[in-house]
């Protein structure tokens, strides 16, 4: 048992050593089913010849676009489905069909235009069928017969036009028969010959001449023999070199001596030696896959290094079995696994490194949160971190050293939390840190030493100046000039009132233009410029209402390129300092910014800005003005960058800190992805629903990838295609734009959206075409394309315009001839009516002359009528403004005789009196209106009017004070302007609507005044008695009183005299009633005054009566 322990701790310490000899640079990434692949154990893997994906699992075929699978199972009612779920092995052959051999359910073959498959299975008594339903591997010949081998029944070929199976098995007792029934491989090599291993026969080579076997097995007095007889794999590489994986170890087999070189765990070679799978990459190296070991690594220089399973890494091997490794055309290798899913390491290199502290942290990084970066002039590396302490990486090393305290008040030591390094012309290095002043490296004692009295003030950052100054800016106090030869110290502190001083305390960055003016970015006040010459700060700050300042007052960094530009870092974008006119040109997230958080600045050698933001990094060429973004998928930390955490060695090599590491990379060395990805549709749907091959009103018959027509009614008028390129490495950057030629006129920019939805479109021809392109924007501008027919309605076809044209023509030919007839009987009675009219002429002058008189006659009448009613009305009113007085005397003076000689009845008699008289006033005045409108008497008098300040008045001074206290509501909507109306009328018209309205309601009416764009509504409401349904189309008419409404004082004349003045006046009145619900008056009257005056309903009336 100890011994046993001991060898186990042995093979873990060797596991571990070897696993660090991993590429840093190195990152997988994973499709689980998470992502949607049907089962996380993957048995075999191909790219088909249009860039496809296909995964074999244990539960199912998987076909993968780069965004989404489509996965094929059994279905037992379904004898077209995949034979079996479990799929073992995959192989197109040179027409380009898909083989699947399957782990019950034999071989089948995918039909792709109609998406089902034709299974091969084992029949009994049928010698000509597979010999075995469990299918482990398969292989084409150059004759284009397939070699399948089975678990159980050893090796076929199939022919394939034929449709025949032959067997080649174990017999025992015949040499030459096959070694063993358990086939595990199949591979025929560059001369054609069939090589097949077994799982306990070792491996076995065909001589096709004689159809018999030459036996490789292992022999354990030859050394050189097969390391094991359980064969899992075989694989001819590059060089033509013969490479034999099996259950005990890898083996490379010289195929003209016969002997094997043995590639073993014990010779210190492999991780274990139960290999699995074997591959070779662009590099040729030969990837080795085994059982609970991760993927070893051959080099051509015969070295080995190791992906090992990393439990603690988001980016390691997620499995250390390993089923299946498979390398594409393009060189991006694919790792089928036991429990990962599938494993994908790509042939391009992550564009930036990574130093970031993991669970192993073999770099001994001290903490993620790099606030500030420096490398010195001897080539280290020296990284200020939160809480971390500094970690310094000597030039040639590849671990940290760190300065930090470790005792127990450690997480509140200052010394641990670094917001700047500074290496001075001395080759000293200086420190600030939060609320912990100033250090110096001390190289003798290898130490951090303070300096000044700075504690506990936070420095956050220093800068030397031409004069040899230490310039230090702090988050409290502001700037601080300090001469590190003498010590002496000058404060510059923040009063933002007083001319000429600092504006703000927080100090972010420091910059010496070539005058020696000191440039201090700040936290919240822009930026303030130190003239020593004068002793005094000048600022740059935004303002709001002018584009050409500053974006953003929190300045983040202050940078000078090459050229003696100055740029600046801020909250709000880039901006670009013009010296000569002492303004701003911002850059921001619309013009290309993924970020508008500015945290760093640094420059190529090719005068390209690279920008720390909060969302990656952005390189920004000055001179295009063209932005590229990088993020996570890119090798970056996915957190966002630190302010002015950056470096760029004197090599050319750019350095950004942020919340989880330490990026670095060199620019020139960042390789875009070259290959110009295939483009395909992958769905099309109706109504939002995928249009299926084979469904009963399908408009496909084929996959709409391989669809150039599709014929749609006018009625399918919603339909969206989806469309994918055939590009894996970060396909969620692939870029997208499509265009339907005859609908858009130009091509819509999708980014990284891959589905178009058109409506409603219009009956005839269209071709939809889309184009796309790479994660490093290489596009495939051919594309892909469909024809799109979309029928007419019938009554919008050619036949149906052509029956319609020919009815028309003979309906219009019967017309005419009917017509000519008509017109010919219309000539002959003409002439008949002529004589006749020539005998009426006589009568009708006659006739004419008598209706002259009738004319005459009756506006001879109406004038009398006028005169009888103005003569009737003066002598009604005489008297009866006698009786006005007299009752008027009899209240004075029975005012002054005591209450108790004056009998109530007296009184209310005297009020009865009143309002008779005062009811039959009103209707005398009313019939004497009506008399002068039907007289035409009545002229209007335009005034130009104030028409709110009209109603107020009106309603101030006639309805202002009521006994019960009701007043009007007055409400005014739009804009008031003054129009022209005659007041008199106006006033008389609201005068008797409000009247009503408080006659007939016990609340308040509401008046609302609307201006609108042509002419003005004035809206009486109250919420009286109403007026019934039946009786509306009479409440205009002489006389009328509704019928609920004779309790009421009224003459019945009021109503028609108000619709007549506003007719007078060029406008309607209408009413809106619901009996015991109230009713609404809405005068309508027009903004210009009509260009001729109105007709009156009155004449109507006239003509009437």
């Amino acid at each position: 048992m100890f011994v046993r322990t001991i060898s186990l701790l042995v093979i873990l310490c060797w596991f571990v050593l070897r696993s660090q000899a991993q590429s840093p640079n190195a990152r997988f990434t994973f499709l689980t089913t998470n992502q949607g692949l049907s089962q996380n154990n993957v048995t075999c893997i191909l790219r088909d010849r249009k860039g496809f994906m296909w995964f074999g699992t244990r539960d199912g075929l998987n076909k993968f676009d780069g965004y989404t699978f489509t996965v094929y199972r059994n279905d037992p009612v379904k004898p077209t489905s995949l034979s079996n779920s479990y799929v073992h092995a995959l192989v197109e052959d040179k027409q380009g069909r898909l083989w699947i051999g399957t782990d019950n359910g034999g071989l089948s073959l995918f039909d792709p235009v109609s998406e089902t498959f034709i299974n091969y299975t084992h029949t009994p008594g049928r010698p000509s069928s597979l010999a075995h339903n469990k299918v482990v591997a398969i292989a084409q010949d150059t004759s284009g017969n397939l070699w399948v081998g089975t678990g159980g029944g050893g090796l076929d070929r199939f022919d394939i036009r034929q449709k025949i199976f032959t067997h080649f098995v174990h017999q025992p007792g015949q040499t030459g028969s096959l070694s063993h029934n358990e086939v595990s491989s199949v591979l025929i090599d560059r001369r054609g010959i069939v090589w097949v291993g077994t799982l306990g026969g070792g491996l076995n080579r065909l001589d096709p001449s004689t159809s018999t076997f030459t036996h490789f097995v292992h022999n354990p007095q030859n050394a050189h023999s097969l390391s094991q007889n359980r064969v899992t794999a075989c694989l001819e590489d590059s060089r033509g070199r013969f490479w034999v994986a099996t259950e005990g170890g890898l083996n490379l087999l010289d195929r003209q001596q016969g002997v094997f070189t043995h590639y073993l765990q014990e010779t210190h070679q492999l991780s274990l030696n139960d290999v699995k799978a074997l591959a070779e990459d662009n590099n040729h190296t030969i990837w080795i896959g085994t059982q609970n070991g991760g993927i070893n690594l051959l080099h051509a220089d015969g070295t080995f290094s190791y992906y090992a399973y990393q439990v603690d890494s988001n980016w390691g091997l997620n499995s250390g079995s390993i089923y299946s490794l498979y390398r594409d055309p393009l060189g991006t290798m694919w790792i089928g696994t036991f429990s990962g899913g599938v494993n994908k390491l790509d042939t391009n290199p992550l564009k930036f490194n990574l130093y970031q502290r993991s669970l192993g942290n073999t770099h001994k990084l001290t903490n993620n949160n790099i606030l500030t970066v420096l490398l010195d002039q001897r080539g280290d590396l020296w990284l200020g971190t939160d809480g971390g302490g500094i970690n310094r990486l000597r030039k040639g090393q590849s671990v940290f050293k760190a300065y930090q305290d470790t005792g127990p008040l450690a997480a509140s030591n200052s010394a641990n939390f670094v917001l700047t390094m500074y290496e001075d012309r001395q080759k000293r290095i200086w420190t600030g840190h939060y609320k912990g002043g100033l250090r110096l490296y001390n190289p003798v004692r290898d130490s951090f030493e303070p300096k000044g009295n700075f504690s506990p003030l936070s420095i956050s950052t220093i800068l030397e100046a031409r004069s040899g100054m230490m310039w230090l800016g702090t988050y409290e106090e502001g700037l601080i000039r300090y001469d590190p030869a003498t010590g002496s110290v000058v404060r510059y502190q923040s009063h933002p009132t007083q001319a000429g001083q600092l504006t703000y305390h927080t100090i972010t960055s420091l910059w010496e233009d070539r005058l020696g003016n000191i440039w201090v970015g700040t936290d919240g006040s822009g930026i303030n410029v130190f003239h020593p010459d004068r002793n005094q700060f000048t600022q740059f700050k935004q303002e709001s209402h002018r584009v050409t300042t500053l974006s953003n007052n929190q300045v983040n960094c202050l940078f000078e390129s090459t050229t003696g530009q100055l740029w600046i870092g801020t909250n709000s974008g880039l901006n670009r300092y013009d010296a000569r006119t002492q303004t701003f040109t911002a850059y921001g997230q619309n013009q290309g910014l993924p970020n508008a958080v500015i945290q760093a600045i640094l420059e190529d050698g090719r005068g390209r800005l690279w920008l720390s933001t909060n969302n990656g990094l952005s390189r920004f060429d000055p001179r295009t003005g063209y932005f590229r973004h990088y993020d996570a998928r890119d090798g970056l930390q996915d957190s966002p960058f630190n302010q002015k955490a950056c470096y760029k060695s004197l090599k050319g090599a750019l350095f950004f800190g942020g919340q989880r590491g330490l990026n670095w990379f060199h620019p020139d060395s960042i390789q875009d992805n070259p290959v110009i990805p295939p483009v395909y549709l992958t769905d099309f749907q109706l109504f939002n629903r995928s249009v299926q091959v084979g469904d009963s009103l399908s408009v496909l018959t084929r996959p709409i990838g391989d669809t150039r027509q599709i014929t749609l009614s006018y009625q399918q008028s919603v339909l969206s295609f989806q469309f994918t390129a055939l590009n894996y490495t970060l396909s969620e950057k692939n870029q997208y734009a499509y265009k339907l030629d005859g609908f858009d006129h130009h091509w819509i920019q999708a980014g990284t959206q891959r589905t178009a939805t058109y409506t409603n479109l219009d009956p005839g021809d269209y071709v939809f075409r889309v184009i796309a392109s790479n994660n490093d924007g290489v596009w495939n501008r051919r594309g892909t394309y469909v024809h799109l027919h979309i029928r007419p309605p019938f009554w919008k076809t050619g036949w149906f315009t052509g029956l319609v044209s020919l009815l028309l023509a003979g309906s219009l030919s019967w017309l005419y001839r009917f017509r000519m007839k008509r017109i010919h009987a219309t000539q002959i009675a003409l002439q008949d009516q002529l004589i006749q009219q020539s005998l009426q002429a006589t009568q009708q002058n006659e006739t004419q002359r008598i209706l002259q008189q009738s004319l005459n006659r009756e506006k001879e009448l109406n004038q009398l009528k006028s005169q009888f009613v103005s003569t009737v009305s003066h002598e009604f009113r005489t008297p009866l403004t006698g009786i006005s007085t007299s009752v008027e005397l009899i209240q004075h003076y029975l005012r002054h005789v005591p209450d108790n000689l004056v009998p109530p009845a007296i009184g209310r008699h005297l009020q009865a009196i009143i309002r008779k008289v005062q009811s039959l006033d009103e209707l005398i005045g009313d019939t004497l209106t009506i008399s002068k409108l039907e007289a035409g008497k009545v002229e209007v008098h335009w005034e130009d009017t104030d028409l709110v300040a009209f109603c107020e008045a009106m309603m101030e001074v006639t309805l202002g004070e009521r006994a019960d206290g009701r007043r009007v509501d007055l409400n005014v909507e739009g804009t008031p302007v003054r129009i022209k109306v005659d007041k008199k009328l106006l006033g008389h018209i609201l005068l008797n609507l409000l009247g009503n309205a408080f006659k007939f309601s016990t609340r308040n009416p509401s008046l609302r005044i609307s201006f609108e764009e042509h002419q003005v509504a004035l809206l009486v409401r109250d919420e009286g008695i109403g007026i019934p349904a039946d009786q509306l189309d009479q409440l205009f008419g002489k006389f009328f009183r509704a019928r609920n409404a004779t309790a009421y004082q009224g003459t019945g004349l009021g109503l028609v005299i108000c619709q007549d003045y506003t007719y007078l006046m060029g406008g309607r009145l209408e009413v809106v009633s619901e009996e015991g619900m109230g009713s609404s008056f809405t005068l309508t009257l027009p903004k210009s005054v009509p260009d001729q005056e109105p007709k009156g309903d009155w004449q109507a009336r006239n003509s009437v009566e």
